[in-house]
């Protein structure tokens, strides 16, 4: 949104799924649907073209698989911890830098970390760029910025952040709305 009101350089949104399965979603459903049924055709309506990427690995695959390295290497790999997710790593991070390295080296890659988040700007890369803090846009900046363009995630309603319906992460509310 911002990039488009600034006349920021933007050639394409991506958006990568993981998957719980080769058929099931690893997102919670109703922000699979919000993804597919209202934030895609919007953004195409908008001009902005939308990539969707996956994952050759999904959860299952990486649940039931074993450890490659390190001092468990031959162990069966089962759930993922806190703080140290291997299914993002595997299963979004992994296509996304697969897929930019595809790209022109100078591809600028727009990272949606707000103004007030100064630990997590400080993580940004070369060819990383937060328009939020650029502009100076909180998390409540961008949350308001997504409602009113219709593009806020009706998982805000009992949460405040996103992630897959298996995350170990997740919070009560989360899993209580799960259940």
């Amino acid at each position: 949104m911002l990039a488009l009101e600034h006349g920021e350089p933007l050639d394409e949104a991506v958006y990568c799924e993981v998957m719980f399965d080769k058929t099931i979603s690893g997102e919670v459903p109703e922000h699979r649907d919000f993804i597919y049924h209202t934030a895609i055709p919007k953004l195409e309506r908008m001009g902005v073209k939308v990539r969707v990427l996956c994952a050759e690995k999904t959860y299952v695959d990486l649940f039931t698989g074993t450890v490659t390295r390190g001092p468990k290497k031959g162990m069966l790999r089962a759930f993922p911890i806190c703080g140290k997710c291997y299914v993002q790593r595997d299963c979004k991070i992994k296509p996304i830098c697969r897929y930019q390295k595809s790209l022109p080296a100078d591809t600028v890659q727009y990272i949606g970390i707000a103004h007030d988040e100064p630990k997590r700007l400080s993580r940004l890369k070369d060819q990383q760029v937060s328009l939020l803090a650029k502009y100076k846009f909180t998390e409540e900046d961008a949350k308001q910025l997504c409602q009113t363009a219709g593009l806020l995630s009706p998982v805000y309603a009992f949460t405040d952040r996103g992630g897959c319906w298996f995350c170990p992460n997740a919070k009560r509310k989360e899993l209580r709305h799960l259940y």
